[in-house]
């Protein structure tokens, strides 16, 4: 490239975390000079540690580990937040009362640890419903049909990962639309159509263009002059969207 620099890039549908873990070892075995990754998974620690025994450099982005690490610095969310933002939201949308179900995962991906916690907060909102599988697509398909076919008074799905697709497509297909609707963790041109269905009342975004140049061009710097970035946590902006302002990722 014109400045002598190739970026190899890799997405994951399934099995994100194992994926993750794979390509980094599998980076650090071909000697690459630097590895930005988003921090979803705590054995990433371990590898972060053999990379720095290598002198690769490691950022991440998107979530911070929650122990201490090598890394040299954190480009994303502050995820304590995003789980307040999102029960506020939803809690606004209900007019303050209903019942409610929640998917929870591992680690706090998108302040996971926060959602309960601000929830009791609001004495007239009931958790109906709490299905561990918030990481896993089929699993919140499968568990989104089980729990509105039970109680069909469940009026808003908390999704903090990317199970979020599967629970979206479950509202879609068993016709609850109008009835059910979803808080998003992330924002993309396929969420921005479930917004205009009114699958999504609302998309939590942290800026996730930013997060991956910023990241690319501090590592970058850092190879070239050895001088890490100034600030070794560095917040994305928060963005939240709904029917009212809906944009185009180019």
């Amino acid at each position: 490239s014109e400045k002598n620099v190739i970026i190899d890039y890799y997405g994951f549908e399934e099995n994100v975390g194992d994926q993750i873990k794979e390509t980094v070892k599998e980076a650090i075995q071909n000697g690459v000079d630097g590895i930005i990754v988003p921090g979803f998974d705590p054995e990433l620690a371990n590898l972060i540690e053999v990379a720095d025994r290598e002198n690769i450099p490691v950022m991440l982005i998107t979530e911070d580990l929650p122990m201490k690490t090598k890394r040299v610095a954190y480009f994303g969310a502050n995820v304590d937040s995003t789980g307040i933002v999102a029960v506020r939201i939803m809690a606004k949308a209900l007019g303050g009362k209903g019942e409610v179900a929640i998917f929870t995962g591992e680690g706090n991906n998108f302040g996971r640890h926060n959602i309960l916690s601000e929830l009791k907060k609001y004495k007239n909102i009931k958790v109906a419903a709490q299905v561990h599988c918030a990481d896993d697509i089929e699993a919140s398909y499968n568990a989104t049909k089980d729990i509105l076919r039970e109680n069909s008074n469940i009026r808003a799905i908390l999704v903090p990962g990317m199970g979020f697709f599967g629970a979206a497509k479950a509202i879609e297909e068993i016709g609850f639309i109008g009835k059910t609707f979803l808080i998003c963790f992330f924002y993309g041109n396929e969420i921005a159509e479930y917004i205009k269905k009114g699958i999504v009342y609302s998309a939590i975004s942290h800026d996730p263009f930013d997060q991956g140049y910023d990241s690319v061009v501090h590592l970058y710097n850092m190879l070239v002059t050895g001088d890490k970035p100034k600030n070794e946590i560095n917040w994305s902006r928060v963005d939240i969207i709904d029917e009212r302002g809906i944009y185009e990722l180019l």
